[in-house]
Order: structure tokens, then sequence, then C-alpha cells
């Protein structure tokens, strides 16, 4: 009885340096990756670690009896934005600078105007320009409505509203480079 041989193929064919290489590679990326998240968490737990601390100032020094949320404003200080109701059930905003623990305005619904009611006013003004955000704020020791959009000179816009929807006199523009 004649054997045959049948030829087995090598196992790998790939070079051994380059086997480390990508085993390398993959470490590395998975570190990068790793990194990258641990980041992310530790950054935005640095943006929301004072949010609790800005509602029990709320709560202590306001008629405010529940939080619904918390916004955080950075301009020439940082203004923690908490929105939420009084124990009568009516909304109340009240903006808190919780490193001094102070306390810069508290404004009832009923006397403010509704981003949404904002919008529709400031779109009926300029039709040409692209809305892109309404959010509190607090400027030059006003509590003010921060209303950002692109203008019809393709320049992005930031411009200032009272609560009750007066202009404030406060606005930038920024010439956007292509």
């Amino acid at each position: 009885m004649k054997m045959t041989m049948i030829q087995q193929s090598s196992q790998s064919t790939v070079p051994n340096w380059l086997k480390w290489l990508l085993l390398i590679v993959m470490v590395i990326g998975l570190i990068i990756c790793a990194f990258i998240i641990w980041m992310y968490v530790h950054i935005e737990n640095d943006k929301t670690s004072q949010f609790d601390q800005a509602s029990k100032i709320a709560i202590q020094q306001t008629d405010l009896a529940s939080v619904e949320n918390v916004e955080l404003y950075n301009g020439a200080e940082t203004v923690h934005i908490v929105h939420g109701s009084t124990s009568q059930s009516q909304g109340l905003t009240v903006l808190v600078n919780v490193k001094s623990k102070k306390i810069l305005a508290s404004i009832p619904d009923k006397e403010r105007i509704s981003k949404d009611q904002l919008k529709k006013e400031w779109l009926a003004s300029c039709s040409s320009c692209t809305f892109k955000d309404i959010r509190m704020g607090y400027e030059e020791e006003q509590a003010v409505y921060e209303l950002t959009f692109i203008d019809d000179k393709n320049r992005y816009v930031f411009d200032y509203y009272l609560p009750d929807g007066e202009k404030f006199q406060q606005r930038f523009a920024f010439k956007q480079s292509n």
C-alpha cells in the first residue's frame, strides 16, 4: 500500500515582527480609547458636579419647592440656572452663583416671556437669519435670554434680551471663516 503525503500549509504566512506590531498598535489604540472615555466622563462630572449644590441653595433661599432641571451659563461669572416650581405649582427660575452661595435673580414664569414666544418674535424681525439656540444667562448683573443665530451676513451672533422680551443693549457678532 502506497502512502500519499498531503502537503500541509504553514500555520502562518505573516512574519513574526508584523504580528507584534499589530498587537502593539491594538494595545495602544485600546489605551487611547480608554483614556478618551475616562477624560469625557471626568469632564462631564466636573461640569455637573455643582448642580446638586445649586439646587439646594435655590430651595433654601427662595420659594422653590422642586427642581426640574439645572443649566450652566458661563459669562463673566459661572451661573447655575435652576428651573422648578414653588409649593403653589408656579414656575420659577433661579440664577445661583454657587461659589458665593448667592441668589443672583429669581424670576417667576409669569413675569418672563417663554422661549417659544421670544423665538417667534425674533423670527418676525430677522427672517433671513438661521436660528441656533435660546437659553437663560446672566450679563451685567441682569438675567437675560441669550439668543444665538447666524445673520444675513453669515456672522455667528449672540443677541441678548431681558426676561420680559425687551432688547438688551448687548450683541456679539463673529465673522465665520470658511
